[in-house]
């Protein structure tokens, strides 16, 4: 592994504490849970917090990483009080537009309006806007053909 092929190269470090983990928590092979994506993940991460990404050193046998902070904008990374960031509760990109739609334009979406907005297929809109009534701040209206949502 190399400085270059770290985020692409998946290799379990301790495949001992992989294979514990997996024999209690996980019914899938340990490859299949996300082994290896966490450098990704977190380069993803700082970049959604306005943060220079990590940069890593060869050093010999092993890698060093060197994290840089927010310096003296330290106090902007933490959320308003009463603001919540919708990608931590697990939404994604449409979710939060659709969302936006329905509570600041006072939008109801029905599955085929959700999924002409978005280009997306029956069965994602279904799981997108489930997701979105489990949140509670998204409720359906009416039943079958006529179901719509609706921001509570």
């Amino acid at each position: 592994m190399t400085v270059e092929n770290i985020d692409r190269k998946h290799v379990l470090r301790n495949k001992l504490i992989a294979n514990y983990l997996y024999d209690i928590y996980s019914p899938r092979s340990p490859q299949s849970w996300g082994a290896g994506t966490g450098i990704t993940k977190m380069r993803r991460l700082m970049c959604e917090h306005g943060l220079a990404e990590p940069v890593f050193e060869e050093l010999g046998s092993f890698f060093a990483v060197t994290f840089y902070g927010s310096g003296e904008k330290i106090l902007d990374l933490i959320p308003e009080e009463g603001v919540v960031d919708l990608r931590v509760l697990g939404l994604n990109e449409r979710q939060i537009e659709a969302l936006r739609l329905m509570v600041n334009e006072g939008r109801e979406l029905s599955n085929k309006e959700y999924r002409e907005t978005f280009g997306i297929s029956r069965p994602t809109a279904a799981r997108d806007l489930s997701k979105l009534v489990e949140t509670g701040w998204v409720q359906g209206i009416g039943k079958g053909r006529s179901l719509r949502y609706a921001a509570r």
